[in-house]
């Protein structure tokens, strides 16, 4: 059966140990990146002290990159607060911490080694950071394990397992919504 280069070995667990702290630390790393994009593509589409349609258009794969990583650092600090508030209400279990270390594995492997945005566009940070020291800031031990192993075939596999098994719920797992209006908490 063919696979996507991941490593095919299983570990015993497929739950990195200390998830919940590791996806925490992801977050200042992320958040910096973030935000020295925003400054550099700032400089590309200003001009005296405004922003510029015309340069926003030259420089469009900058700025729909950037919305991307934007977008991307968002849900992962969303996926960080449904998973505190989980684990605060001691709902926190298997599925859960699955969903997280995966999303990040993913989200994170993307982020360094290209986003997606369309089928013939994927943005480099290169494209976006203005220098190598801050794509670096990225490789932080937690963020290598997260990439490495958040988003490994055990996890992927157990998760399906563990979904299978709550074939006939809603959700699978808690899913942060208020039992009663539907609404997130």
């Amino acid at each position: 059966m063919a696979h996507d280069g991941q490593d095919m070995t299983f570990e015993d667990s497929a739950i990195l140990p200390g998830a919940l702290q590791l996806t925490s630390a992801a977050l200042s790393p992320c958040a910096s990146l973030l935000e020295s994009a925003t400054s550099y593509v700032r400089t590309l589409v200003t001009s005296d002290g405004h922003i510029s349609s015309q340069l926003i258009e030259q420089h469009q794969t900058a700025t729909h990159g950037l919305a991307w990583l934007a977008t991307y650092v968002e849900a992962l600090q969303q996926m960080q607060r449904w998973a505190t508030a989980l684990q605060t209400e001691e709902k926190f279990g298997e599925v859960e911490q699955l969903l997280l270390q995966i999303a990040f594995g993913e989200y994170l492997g993307q982020i360094l080694g290209g986003i997606s945005i369309s089928q013939s566009e994927i943005l480099r940070l290169q494209d976006i950071v203005p220098s190598q020291r801050d794509i670096d800031r990225m490789r932080t031990p937690e963020i290598i394990a997260l990439t490495r192993s958040g988003n490994s075939q055990a996890a992927r596999t157990r998760l399906v397992a563990l979904m299978q098994e709550q074939s006939a719920n809603i959700t699978t797992g808690a899913c942060g919504l208020d039992d009663a209006s539907g609404a997130a908490r």
